[in-house]
């Protein structure tokens, strides 16, 4: 019985989640769209988010916003970086027609 209890928990918190997740991308692809807060204020409410979550998520969005183009810039640029330095081992690799030191710098940059 208690285990069943458990199992019902996890579930609806589990769904709490991916409603909270989903609400969220909803929100932020409409405000990315034009939406004013008021009507994105109604789509969340359409999707069963209570009045006092949907408010806060109405007032995060910029914050949220913000946080995940940082996210994506450095993402960009760390892969950049990657990429470029590939290009680095790549070419002194074959310019000394040694590949062992090639593959063990590749190893040393995973460390």
């Amino acid at each position: 019985m208690l285990q069943y209890a458990l199992k019902q928990k996890k579930f609806k918190e589990d769904f709490n989640k991916e409603l909270f997740i989903s609400s969220a991308g909803y929100a932020l692809n409409e405000k990315k769209n034009g939406k004013s807060q008021y009507e994105i204020y109604v789509g969340l409410a359409e999707r069963g988010i209570d009045e006092p979550y949907a408010n806060h998520m109405i007032n995060q969005l910029d914050e949220w916003a913000e946080s995940l183009h940082k996210d994506a810039s450095l993402s960009l640029q760390a892969g950049i970086a990657t990429l470029v330095l590939g290009f680095v081992v790549l070419y002194i690799t074959l310019k000394i027609e040694r590949f062992e030191i090639g593959a063990l710098l590749i190893i040393l940059m995973e460390l």
